[in-house]
């Protein structure tokens, strides 16, 4: 009898040992988050945790780093890096540790953009433009464990995407008259296809479906667009005055949100250029500020007529919308105060928090 209750006590410990793993584990991926602060005098990577907005300083060097991405697996960030004048990519543990440098340094100014994990986090894809050395500007990837990226197309890259769910293939746009539009390069081999020839810009494969959004330019505002990612089943999906970009898909496939802005919004000069906006006051039309300043937005991809949802709601600067892992908050920058502070709220726009609050530039948040 004594065996049998040691053994039952056993059980019940180890239960609650695994219990507490699991609610630390769901509560780590999905509280904490990362972002890019400029308060040392120099711009380092923090993490804050959502709940208890404890923030620690990833980086904390003489560098400038920024920029910084979540691996798939939640367990690494990649970030830019600036020295003097040489800027280079590199990664470390989600916590903080060990750095690794996955492009090498070299008398020329590379910078880099839109810096993307594989599903599997053992490879990244980025944009490298070099102005010295036109040759070298492009799309690449690069191992994770390895320095020696590779260049990917010969095409003029002007923004690239993120991975296909299953790692085989990558997705960006030209800009060049001749040869502009979207398309998908197998990473592995030499196929290379051309979905659209329209203006393109920004596409995100869902990690779900077998879909692509991406913005296209017409008549000088742009929309998003859905598509399969064979080129076919083209689907509008915003369709108004104004511009459109920043799209992040839920992980569950379903939603988008994106970043919206009249053609005429202008911080700086108050609107006071903007000919339709002349008029609207010349007619003693009250200016709604909302309509014409950066929002952000949700749409159901689903619909038939899809609606877009406006979350975000005041006369400020508002990107850079990001959907938690579980889908269930968005964080999101705002310049509510006169400077970048990092928000989150819920998937529908309600139970906003406010996670940063100081007088610092703080921005890139990534989950």
């Amino acid at each position: 009898m004594a065996n049998n209750l040691s053994k039952t006590v056993l059980s019940l410990i180890l239960m609650v040992f695994a219990a507490t793993l699991i609610v630390t584990g769901c509560e780590s991926s999905e509280s904490s988050l990362v972002f890019s602060s400029h308060r040392n005098g120099n711009s380092d990577i923090y993490s804050i945790n959502s709940t208890t907005l404890e923030e620690v300083n990833l980086t904390n060097s003489r560098y400038d780093e920024s920029k910084p991405v979540v691996s798939k697996n939640g367990n690494e960030i990649v970030f830019i890096t600036k020295d003097v004048n040489r800027y280079f990519i590199e990664t470390m543990p989600i916590t903080g540790g060990p750095r690794k440098q996955l492009t090498k340094n070299s008398n020329e100014l590379p910078l880099f953009a839109n810096v993307e994990w594989s599903p599997n986090s053992d490879r990244l894809s980025f944009i490298q433009s070099i102005e010295s050395t036109p040759t070298k500007s492009g799309l690449y990837i690069v191992e994770t464990n390895d320095s020696n990226p590779m260049r990917l197309t010969s095409l003029t890259v002007g923004s690239s995407g993120n991975w296909s769910k299953d790692g085989s293939k990558v997705v960006f746009t030209v800009n060049d008259a001749y040869q502009q539009g979207t398309y998908i390069r197998n990473p592995n081999g030499v196929n290379e296809y051309r979905l659209t020839t329209t203006v393109d810009s920004n596409p995100v494969w869902s990690q779900v479906a077998n879909k692509i959004a991406y913005v296209s330019e017409t008549n000088f505002t742009s929309d998003i667009y859905l598509m399969d990612d064979d080129g076919s089943n083209i689907k509008r999906l915003t369709n108004d005055e104004y511009t459109e970009n920043q799209i992040s898909w839920s992980p569950d496939g379903r939603y988008i949100l994106f970043v919206s802005q009249h053609k005429c919004w202008d911080p700086i000069n108050l609107l006071k250029n903007c000919s339709a906006v002349m008029e609207k006051r010349k007619s003693s039309e009250e200016l709604d500020p909302d309509i014409y300043d950066p929002e952000i937005y949700v749409v159901d991809t689903r619909q038939d007529n899809p609606v877009s949802k406006q979350l975000t709601h005041n006369s400020v600067l508002d990107e850079t919308p990001v959907w938690s892992p579980d889908g269930s908050r968005v964080a999101f920058v705002s310049y509510l105060d006169g400077d970048a502070e990092i928000f989150t709220m819920a998937s529908t726009g309600g139970s906003q928090q406010r996670l940063t609050n100081n007088i610092y530039e703080d921005i890139n948040p990534s989950w």
